[in-house]
């Protein structure tokens, strides 16, 4: 009897042995993040004539941010990459959808362009006929997130009025977003339409909106950031203002609240002080757009993908 009841253990430890290890070797049913990072002041859009795809958009024409498809989920590393042209991007991954997460921290903080009637307004710059702007499609995401680093928000002010004192609070916006996909095993790349591969180094690709250029922009009033609220208002048709602190170091880290009302602009990047020089930065704290509610916050999937 003993040597029965030791013989039921071992079958019994042996069988639970089996069920740990087909439950740890059970792929299909797990997920895992694959991230696309978006880096800079993109805007983003959405249109029923392309359904469950998301835009990424920028205007072709800017006197300083060029836009860069990287591999790897390290945007920082965008001044070491080769700027595309303008044009539209497709990008694709193959992968089996892995289980939903149950929550995204972070949800983003977006400044709102609202434009009326995407039919009118968005679908012509999504066609991008003559390829003049930036459209990048993506697959909708199960997900958004605001970068949990230092670098995924920036300060400012930002209002569709003047902003001619402190009137308008400031806030932390979102200028670094993590695009996020449930899937059972991360793709080995992303294809892109022009026939590039995009390795999936490090988990994911990243996608930059920024200023290869070290000392373009200047201490006081960030005119650079400004810019870039300038030239989305311009592709939009919209009027949006903006203010940011002044800048502390070479870096970009800002002051916050610390704002020139008397010698900046909120709407002409031109009017800075010139003989200041150039101590600023190459990283632009323009807050990222959100054309209609493009996105609404941090989503969480309630079912299986």
């Amino acid at each position: 009897m003993k040597h029965t009841r030791f013989h039921s253990k071992r079958l019994g430890r042996r069988a639970l042995l089996c069920v740990m290890a087909s439950l740890c070797a059970w792929p299909s049913f797990a997920q895992q993040d694959l991230q696309v990072m978006v880096s800079g002041p993109w805007s983003y859009a959405t249109d029923t004539t392309y359904p469950n795809r998301l835009f990424l958009v920028a205007p072709g024409k800017s006197d300083h941010h060029k836009v860069y498809l990287l591999p790897g989920a390290d945007p920082t590393v965008f001044k070491s990459g080769t700027p595309s042209p303008t044009g539209t991007y497709t990008l694709d991954y193959t992968a089996v959808k892995g289980t939903p997460a149950t929550a995204y921290p972070n949800p983003p903080v977006l400044s709102g362009v609202s434009i009326g009637s995407p039919a009118k307004k968005v679908r012509p710059i999504l066609v991008n006929k003559k390829n003049k702007n930036y459209v990048i499609s993506l697959p909708t995401p199960d997900g958004y997130s605001t970068y949990s680093g230092s670098m995924g928000t920036s300060e400012s002010e930002v209002s569709n009025k003047r902003i001619s004192n402190a009137t308008v609070a400031p806030k932390q916006y979102t200028t670094w977003m993590v695009l996020h996909y449930n899937v059972a095993q991360i793709p080995n790349s992303f294809r892109v339409s022009n026939g590039a591969s995009l390795p999936t180094t490090g988990g994911g690709i990243s996608i930059v909106l920024g200023d290869p250029k070290d000392y373009d922009d200047d201490a006081i009033c960030d005119h650079v950031s400004l810019e870039s609220v300038k030239e989305r208002n311009r592709l939009w048709h919209v009027k949006q203002y903006a203010r940011f602190p002044k800048l502390l170091d070479p870096q970009g880290t800002q002051n916050h609240g610390m704002y020139d009302y008397d010698r900046c602009s909120d709407s002409n990047p031109k009017k800075y002080p010139l003989d200041l020089g150039a101590a600023g930065s190459a990283d632009c704290h323009a807050s990222q757009g959100n054309v209609n509610n493009a996105i609404s916050g941090a989503t969480v999937p309630t079912t299986v993908p």
